[in-house]
Order: structure tokens, then C-alpha cells, then sequence
């Protein structure tokens, strides 16, 4: 069924729900203000809505998520200034505009993450500096047209990472090899139909 912004209040009386999925569903920003108030929320998927800056905002108070999927045009590069704050989360999936350099370096605050993608994203070089103490994280995905091979160095202190998608990245022979000195333990992959 199809529930706007304001069809979603009817769920704060809702105690116990732990999971929703918003995939192609006309949410707005006062349905993400009404499904801000479930505190039990351990698992949200954001896809292709209306949802905006104003609206993700409202999730700050989802201390107990565990799972957080956002893909998204409408939002911007200042969207999760909050993320932060959501010390439960194990695996974040973050695409578009929203994987920023303010992003990463939220998600630098983030204890427990263990399974990061960011493919389509703004962030940079710099940006990626901001994971380098992520020892918990065991599979990462990063895409941006931004990514240069500098972002090795800030890589290298992720010894417990189980698989790295490193997206469009042009690698030389010479990259891949010292990626695999770097990760020899570590499956290693990009998008299909890359040169090399």
C-alpha cells in the first residue's frame, strides 16, 4: 500500500517494530519525522524517495539501528551531519551526494561498523583519511570520480578488512600490486568493464 508523510504517524503507537523499507515508496520528510520517534528501529532502507536533508535528520534519534540504507538524489552533502551519533550501526550503505567528506568523517564515529559502501559518492582523498582508524570494518566499497590512489596510505591500517570494491578507480599493474602487498588477505574488486 502506499503511505505518504503523514500516513506514517499511525506507527508511533507501534512499539516494537525493528525493520522498515522505504523502496520507491512516496515518503516525504514528515514521514521520516513520524518513523524518527521508533526508537526500536534496528534495520531502515531509504531508496528512491522524496525524502531531503530536512527530513533524514529526524533519524538522529535512532540510537538503536543497526542497518541504515540511504540512496537518494534529493539529499546533499551536509545530509548526515548526525550519523555520528548512531554508535549501533554495523553496516551503512550510503549513496549519491550524501557520501561527502562531512560524511566520512562522521562515520569515522562509528564503533562498531563493520560493512561500509559508498559507491557514487563526492567524498575524496581526503575524505577516505577519515576511515583509516576503522579497525572494525571487514568490507568496504568505495566509488567516487573524485578517488585518486592516494587514498592507499589512508587504507593501509585496515588489516581486518575481509573484502575492498574500490568502484571505477583506474588502477595501473603497478597499483594492483601494491594493493594486494598492502591487503594480501583481502579480496580485492572494481566495476566491470574497467581497463586492465
Amino acid at each position: 500500500s502506499k503511505i505518504t508523510g503523514t500516513g506514517f504517524a499511525h506507527l508511533q503507537g507501534m512499539k516494537q517494530i525493528e525493520s522498515i523499507n522505504l523502496h520507491s515508496a512516496p515518503a516525504s520528510d514528515a514521514g521520516l519525522e513520524a518513523i524518527g520517534k521508533l526508537t526500536t528501529l534496528r534495520r531502515l532502507e531509504i531508496v528512491h524517495t522524496n525524502v531531503t536533508d530536512a527530513g533524514l535528520k529526524h533519524l538522529a534519534g535512532l540510537v538503536n539501528l543497526r542497518q541504515l540504507h540511504i540512496h537518494g538524489p534529493t539529499t546533499t552533502e551536509t545530509a548526515l551531519t548526525f550519523i555520528g551519533e548512531l554508535k549501533e550501526l554495523y553496516q551503512l550503505d550510503i549513496y549519491d551526494r550524501a557520501a561527502s567528506n562531512q560524511t566520512l568523517e562522521q562515520i569515522a564515529k562509528l564503533p562498531k561498523l563493520r560493512f561500509l559502501m559508498l559507491p557514487n559518492g563526492v567524498f575524496d582523498d581526503e575524505g577516505v583519511k577519515h576511515l583509516a582508524k576503522m579497525t572494525t570494518l571487514e568490507e568496504l566499497s568505495l566509488d567516487s570520480a573524485k578517488l585518486t590512489t592516494a587514498s592507499f596510505d589512508h587504507l593501509a591500517n585496515l588489516k581486518g578488512l575481509r573484502k575492498l570494491h574500490l568502484g571505477r578507480l583506474n588502477l595501473t599493474p603497478a597499483d594492483r600490486a601494491r594493493l594486494q602487498m598492502l591487503f594480501p588477505k583481502t579480496e580485492i574488486s572494481q566495476s566491470p568493464g574497467l581497463p586492465g
